[in-house]
């Protein structure tokens, strides 16, 4: 008998204290429900986005590394081919001065000499002169 009792006054007890923790194991439960099927998927999808925009970040950021080396190069390149542009420039403007002395010089001699190849025959030769330095 006494167990009759002790187990109603427990199940008393145990409905009282239920029907007024239902509200909250209701609203827990609906809560939990949400945060794993709304809150969770999105936070996951969050870092996955984020995982890949780092990762387009470094890739964009090794891309400008490299375009910048490739443009110092290019500058160096640049500088190089002028100064060797310039250096033929002048290399070939000397040659084409010695070759007007030499060709004044010739001219003189010939006209001291009264020879009569000046004209024609010594343009020849300057310009085989020219073709054999270049």
């Amino acid at each position: 008998m006494f167990a009759n009792v002790g187990a109603w006054a427990g199940w008393q007890i145990a409905k009282r204290l239920f029907s007024k923790s239902l509200p909250f194991l209701i609203a827990a439960v609906v809560i939990a429900g949400l945060w794993f099927a709304v809150v969770s998927p999105r936070l996951s999808l969050e870092r996955e986005r984020q995982k890949t925009l780092e990762a387009s970040l470094k890739t964009a950021t090794d891309g400008i590394t490299r375009l910048e080396a490739t443009i110092a190069a290019q500058r160096e390149i640049d500088l190089e081919h002028t100064a060797a542009v310039d250096a033929a420039a002048a290399t070939k403007t000397i040659r084409i001065e010695k070759t007007t002395v030499i060709r004044e010089a010739m001219e003189a001699r010939a006209e001291v000499d009264g020879d009569p190849e000046v004209g024609a025959g010594l343009d020849a030769f300057i310009a085989d002169l020219r073709e054999s330095q270049k």
